[in-house]
This record gives structure tokens, C-alpha cells and sequence, in this order.
């Protein structure tokens, strides 16, 4: 199948955002999860066109093996007739904050590359580019469990998210290499219509790299639980962003403001998520 992109194209990427992250244990290469991802709040741009040799460029820098060139490289694979493109990144979601920023690219292109030719991608494979690279693709509220390739879409209530990010880069790779122990998986429901019913599931099963993070991020979480109306605060992914989750946008958007004033060189960002 040829792909014709002349034209150019300009794609949202939004922030995948881990409401849990649960380590089951190892499988080869690859760690066995178990999570309930949500995405928006933040978003990048990505804008793709044909070109004489394929690039990815992010804010303006030619990035080598990234997620996108592997997901160029795989769909090449599946015997698509993708022309050299040039695909400009503009990074909106701060790197090694846990909010899936390359992946997120990597699915969004994929979710693309599959709408205009009709082709649905393997989520096994698409793991194997990067864990969340299939949840990304898939693009929707999910629970993802295994390599990140057992995918069920979950039903949630409105979430009233704060993000706050304490200028922390945490390497994905280097926050796995410090786990000692793993956790017992706690069955997610695949639709929650009271809040007060998923913070407690989301309470029981936390996230297994907080017990690693840096004591800025742990007080960032304290304070988030202590000194604001939150129904819960954690961490996504391995870090290093920081949430709370409100009940009304009342309640968030004074636990902004107070924050801001709290924390004014953190990045702090807050919205509204749906399923």
C-alpha cells in the first residue's frame, strides 16, 4: 500500500497519564503491569509531511532512534509504502515526567499510519517499541495489563486533574533498575461511576515507584493530600508528575491557585478528563 503525504499533516498528542502503575513481575526483557492509563490535560503537536530523507525533529533538534523513527521502521515492516517524511515534534510534555511523552507521539503516528490504510498494528509488537506505546495507539481510557499489550477499555467518571511536575527528570530505565519487590495485582472494574469507588481501588493499588522517587516528589504528594480537597494524589508512571484528583472543578481550580503560589518555579497544570 502506498502512502501518499504530500499534504501536510498536524496531529494533538495528548499526556498518557498512570491513574495506578503496578510491577507484577518480569517477563524476559519486559516487566509485567498493570494500570489504569488516562490521557489529555497536555498535549504536543506533531506535524508530518513527505521530505528527500526521513528526520524527527523535537523543538528543532534531530533526536536518533527515537520512538517515532522505530514506528516509521515498523510500519515499513508491514510492507507499507511510507515515503521519507520529516516529522516535527513540538514538545509541549515535559520529558521524564512519567506523562508518556515519546510514546504518546509513537502512538498517535501509529493510530494515523493505521486509520488511513485501514491496517490495525499488533499490540505485541507495538509493545515491543515501548511499553506504552499500544495504550497510546489505542488512545482512549484503558486499563493495560502483561507488556502493556492487554488492553480493556474502562468507563470513568469526569477525573479534575492537577498535574504538578517538580522540574525532576526521571529516567524510565533507570527508575525499573531500582525496583526490589513486586506488588499483587489488584482487579480493576471496567466501568466506575462513583468516584469515591475507583480512588479507593486506586488507593489499594498505588504505584510501585514512589517508594523510589525523590523526597520532592514525595512532599509534592503529601501536600497535595493534606492541603487540598483531593480525593487522591500519586504519581504517574515512573515519575516525575504528580496528581491530584478532585471532585468538582471548584475544588481544582483553588487547589491551583494555591499551588502556583506554593510551588511557583514547578510546572502546574490542571483540566478535565472524560472517557
Amino acid at each position: 500500500m502506498i502512502i501518499n503525504l504530500t499534504d501536510k499533516v498536524v496531529l494533538n498528542s495528548p499526556a498518557k497519564i498512570n491513574l495506578a502503575l503496578q510491577v507484577l513481575g518480569k517477563n524476559g526483557d519486559y516487566h509485567n503491569l498493570n494500570s489504569i492509563a488516562v490521557f489529555g490535560i497536555i498535549h504536543d503537536k506533531i506535524t508530518i509531511h513527505e521530505s528527500d530523507k526521513d528526520e524527527v525533529l523535537v523543538n528543532g533538534s534531530i533526536i536518533p532512534n527515537d520512538s517515532i523513527t522505530k514506528s516509521i521502521n515498523y510500519v515499513r515492516n508491514k510492507n507499507i509504502n511510507l515515503p521519507p517524511i520529516k516529522v516535527i515534534i513540538e514538545k509541549n510534555i515535559p520529558m521524564g515526567a512519567g506523562l508518556g511523552g515519546g510514546t504518546s507521539n509513537a502512538g498517535n503516528f501509529l493510530r494515523y499510519i493505521s486509520n488511513i490504510t485501514g491496517i490495525e498494528f499488533d499490540l505485541k509488537q507495538l509493545a515491543r517499541i515501548g511499553a506504552d506505546v499500544p495504550v497510546s495507539y489505542i488512545g482512549k481510557s484503558q486499563i493495560f495489563s502483561s507488556i502493556g499489550d492487554d488492553i480493556q477499555e474502562i468507563m470513568l467518571p469526569e477525573l479534575y486533574m492537577l498535574l504538578i511536575n517538580p522540574a525532576i527528570h526521571n529516567s524510565t530505565t533507570d527508575m525499573f533498575a531500582k525496583l526490589k519487590d513486586y506488588g499483587h495485582k489488584v482487579e480493576f472494574k471496567s466501568t466506575y461511576t462513583n468516584l469515591n469507588d475507583l480512588t479507593n481501588d486506586l488507593q489499594k493499588a498505588g504505584n510501585d515507584f514512589i517508594k523510589y522517587a525523590d523526597v520532592k516528589i514525595i512532599e509534592v504528594i503529601e501536600n497535595i493530600e493534606k492541603n487540598s480537597n483531593s480525593m487522591y494524589a500519586s504519581m504517574t508512571g515512573t515519575g516525575s508528575t504528580c496528581f491530584g484528583i478532585y471532585k468538582n472543578f471548584e475544588d481544582l481550580e483553588s487547589s491551583y491557585l494555591k499551588f502556583k503560589k506554593i510551588y511557583p518555579y514547578y510546572r502546574i497544570d490542571m483540566g478535565v478528563i472524560t472517557s
